[in-house]
């Protein structure tokens, strides 16, 4: 699980992955009750090595699950992950 450094609730819109996968990745997400949802990159392509993942609207907790998977099963390297998020003022 990841807090991103604050105990605040945090609000995630995107990732942004640097890697090396010819195919596109997915980003898996569990929230603290357990629900887990599934957001794909919008594309791949190694020469450019980011891919962009948009996160669904309200996705809102203090920590988060995060997997990534490569479903066409081939090797990649990721050399970063980013996200673009909002922290709210509220701790609870």
């Amino acid at each position: 699980q990841r807090d991103f450094g604050s105990e605040h609730l945090k609000l995630l819109a995107n990732a942004y992955l640097s890697t090396n996968a010819a195919q596109p990745l997915k980003l898996l997400v569990t929230m603290p009750d357990g629900k887990t949802y599934t957001y794909p990159s919008r594309g791949a392509d190694p020469l450019k090595r980011t891919q962009r993942i948009d996160l669904g609207r309200g996705l809102r907790a203090h920590f988060y699950g995060l997997e990534i998977h490569n479903d066409e099963g081939s090797a990649f390297e990721l050399d970063g992950l980013n996200f673009n998020l909002t922290e709210s003022k509220r701790r609870i």
